[in-house]
């Protein structure tokens, strides 16, 4: 409660220097393709024993003031940054954190915006004043980026770029492919899962704001240099355009084998369990699997609407419970079996990128005893984000619930990570799925079983 009184006496100190008023589906198929990993034929990549298997978070510093300011535009960002903070004093999860917040970032940042800063600077600021909880899961949504988020709920991206779900594994200067879009200028250019981005023109890959410099406008070419494991540098040139096309969930089956793998690139599009529930009916065409590799790595989480019946095709019943600042609520899921998915052997394959709900999905399916998992020690972020709307676009998302697994605490994960069963470290940019250590490594032991 004290957090809570000193931050609504900074917001009031924040409206002041503002001189602010108050205010508060698929098309069918039936196919499957065989694995790039071939047991007893692929040699699965020697990972190096100082592996680095997450980047460093960047550092991010408050935005110079770019001066000029005029004063309908200081009141729009005021108001702005206002609504951020009434949302935080409402909804945050650690409300004990909020007074040194408070202090050290809404009102340095109010200053700021007095003394001017145009849109590219203003953005910067709020990741900068995110960035001050340090709980590297709370997050700002550019107007852009809401809506980009809001088109991939919906079960497709609205962008204009190349086409590929990726993010950085390696470092902050490039980002390498998770996915790749069907009918994209990626895939045209025979861009794969593993590549990793560097250059655009000659400019590193990722601006000093963290965007990719591939996105830009529709029609315009640019050369993209890449590099692929075991291949080294590629260059190609690629032409911009709107894609409106799914997240692809991938899948794959272990040649001489009943084993299937299955990549789950991400949680946030909302097709991604309808893509899961069509590639588990399509593995199983010619008879049951004697086992199932998920590739969870780097999924970074998403949405509770995806997470639930993704749980539900592998587990049922009591699984943990939700806890806010106001009390808990039970995590029941109910069971959907798609061909066996409820009884199959599965191994889940877990990393340093394996964020959020993909954790929570992993950390369940090994407290139930449905999976064993392999990789690396998640990083520990399993609060539920919920997402507020401030004004003109901007949006929010805020930490509000820990979760608590059966017989633990509430956020206990968040502190230790998921831990795997069996250590196989893996980094996605140095292996390809014909290379793969982790899925030679599940499919061995599935094999043994």
């Amino acid at each position: 409660m004290a957090a809570r009184t000193i931050l609504s006496v900074g917001l009031v100190a924040i409206a002041g220097a503002l001189s602010l008023g108050a205010s508060p589906g698929l098309a069918a198929d039936t196919s499957i393709r065989t694995c790039d990993l071939v047991p007893g034929r692929s040699a699965p990549a020697s990972m190096p024993p100082d592996i680095e298997l997450a980047p460093p978070r960047p550092v991010l510093r408050m935005p110079s003031a770019t001066g000029d300011p005029d004063d309908e535009t200081v009141e729009r960002q005021g108001r702005i940054l206002l609504a951020l903070a009434r949302v935080m004093e409402r909804w945050y999860l650690y409300p004990e954190t909020l007074e040194a917040w408070g202090t050290d970032a809404l009102l340095p940042a109010a200053e700021r915006i007095a003394q001017g800063l145009d849109d590219r600077g203003f953005e910067a600021l709020l990741d900068w004043v995110m960035d001050q909880l340090g709980d590297d899961h709370s997050y700002i949504e550019s107007p852009q980026d809401a809506a980009e988020a809001d088109a991939a709920e919906q079960g497709h991206s609205d962008f204009v770029g190349i086409g590929v779900w990726s993010f950085s594994v390696r470092d902050a200067l490039t980002d390498t492919v998770i996915a790749v879009h069907p009918g994209s200028p990626a895939e045209r250019a025979g861009l794969r899962p593993h590549d990793t981005l560097v250059e655009v023109d000659g400019l590193p890959f990722v601006d000093e704001r963290g965007d990719g410099r591939s996105r830009g406008p529709a029609g315009t070419s640019f050369t993209l240099t890449y590099e692929r494991p075991g291949e080294g540098t590629v260059e190609a040139t690629l032409v911009r355009q709107r894609v409106t096309s799914s997240v692809r969930v991938d899948a794959c089956l272990v040649a001489g084998t009943r084993i299937g793998y299955i990549l789950l690139p991400t949680f946030f599009e909302s097709s991604v369990d309808d893509q899961v529930r069509d590639a588990l009916t399509r593995l199983t065409a010619d008879g049951p699997l004697d086992g199932l590799v998920l590739d969870d790595r780097v999924n970074q989480g998403g949405l509770g609407v995806v997470l639930d019946p993704m749980l539900g095709m592998f587990t049922s019943g009591h699984v943990g419970s939700w806890v806010d600042r106001d009390g808990s609520e039970a995590y029941d899921i109910r069971p959907e079996d798609i061909a066996g998915s409820q009884t199959v052997p599965l191994v889940v394959l877990v990393g340093p990128n394996t964020n959020s709900f993909a954790e929570i999905f992993a950390g369940v399916l090994q407290q139930r005893g449905r999976a064993t998992l392999m990789g690396s020690t998640t990083p520990g972020n399993v609060e539920e984000l919920y997402g507020f709307d401030l004004r003109d676009g901007w949006r929010v998302r805020v930490a509000t619930d820990a979760f608590r697994p059966v017989g633990g605490e509430a956020g206990a994960w968040e502190h230790s990570g998921i831990v795997p069963d069996v250590e196989v470290p893996s980094r996605w940019d140095l292996f390809t799925e014909a290379t793969d250590p982790g899925l030679a490594a599940a499919i061995e032991l599935l094999a043994a079983d």
